[in-house]
């Protein structure tokens, strides 16, 4: 009788452990849900590209160097910041913490006259195109020793003229836009008829042999900042650019969805109207946002690039509804906004800063 009384007592002792125990759990799980739910919350708020449209950000360091520069581009290599510039429509590359260092040319020299650059197994990508050799070449560079290797030429021109190369690989594809223009080059004259602009995507699976996907924009207008980039939620493709009638008039911003890896694209969807000369430089999704940056002349119409500031727009994530439009960024008067990318939660910035005087320079901005 007294042995069955302990366990009697044992049993109930347990019972009121478990209790405690399940509403420990209960009120730990919501804590711990509280925090999660508080965490995310955080982490919507303080978004990076919020900074720029609520111009919350801090102005950190800024470089200028002069010279003859085209196209450039930022490029995120093994989480050190580096710009591809071409620079005497030369390849040559800088790497931007480091103080000392200076754009230094490739071995051996490329000529290029557009570009864009990916990372890719240690290396960096880096397709060209050139007027001077008539080309669409791919090349891999390391950007330690700077020597650069020819993967493949993609394309050999007589005619017509290339230009805005972009390069992107999904899973096991790699992929490559260019512009082809056939009769009047940036016409500018509202007397004589424009020419034929066409964005071409290829693709390929060992960066040799390449085969045309589709054509994504075909216009008698000015196609030109193409920027070609992957959803992985939405699993889709997009192409974002300029469309302009007149070259150095006014322009409107406009993307295609591709829902086919490319194969097909959607009707063009404008986010920026043709009010001023407007050139897109980057886009990215945050939060359920899509944050546009680029230059225009808004506030100098007709001055184009000699006029134009930085500016970010936000849009709704679903049917790109505008809802913060033409924020200016605090970058310097007279500005071509060539690249924007996120580092270490720093944002960087990479413009062309024009000048009357015929001369200009690259212009590296971050932002806190």
């Amino acid at each position: 009788m007294h042995n069955s009384k302990k366990i009697t007592d044992k049993l109930i002792r347990m019972t009121k452990s478990i209790k405690s125990i399940f509403y420990l759990i209960i009120f730990s799980g919501t804590i711990i849900s509280s925090c999660n739910y508080n965490n995310s919350k955080k982490v919507e708020k303080s978004c990076a590209f919020s900074k720029a449209i609520d111009s919350t950000y801090i102005v950190g360091e800024k470089s200028e160097t002069i010279g003859n520069f085209g196209d450039c581009k930022l490029i995120d290599f093994q989480n050190e910041v580096y710009i591809v510039a071409n620079l005497n429509n030369e390849l040559n590359v800088r790497k931007i913490n480091d103080s000392s260092s200076s754009f230094k040319v490739t071995n051996p020299i490329v000529s290029s006259s557009w570009l864009d650059v990916i990372e890719d197994k240690g290396s960096i990508l880096c397709v060209t195109a050139s007027i001077e050799d008539k080309s669409l070449r791919l090349y891999k560079i390391d950007p330690q020793s700077l020597n650069v290797s020819l993967l493949s030429t993609v394309l050999q021109y007589d005619e017509q003229l290339l230009i805005d190369p972009t390069i992107l690989k999904v899973e096991d594809k790699y992929l490559i836009t260019y512009t082809q223009i056939k009769g009047n080059i940036n016409n500018g004259d509202t007397l004589k008829q424009n020419g034929h602009y066409e964005v071409v995507l290829v693709e390929s699976n060992d960066l040799i042999n390449w085969k045309e996907v589709s054509s994504i924009v075909s216009e008698d207008t000015n196609i030109e900042d193409g920027f070609l980039y992957f959803e992985a939620e939405e699993n889709s493709l997009f192409f974002l650019y300029e469309e302009e009638v007149f070259d150095y008039k006014k322009s409107a911003i406009k993307i295609k969805k591709s829902t086919d890896r490319g194969v097909n694209w959607d009707e063009p969807i404008t986010l920026l109207n043709a009010i001023a000369d407007q050139e897109p430089a980057a886009i990215f999704k945050c939060n359920e946002k899509n944050y546009l940056f680029y230059s225009s002349d808004l506030d100098d119409h007709g001055a184009s690039y000699y006029g134009a500031k930085g500016y970010v727009s936000s849009f709704s994530n679903s049917n790109y509804t505008p809802d913060q439009i033409n924020v200016s960024l605090k970058l310097d008067y007279g500005v071509l906004l060539f690249d924007v990318m996120l580092n270490n939660n720093k944002m960087h910035f990479l413009a062309k800063k024009m000048r009357k005087d015929d001369t200009s320079a690259i212009v590296h901005y971050t932002f806190e």
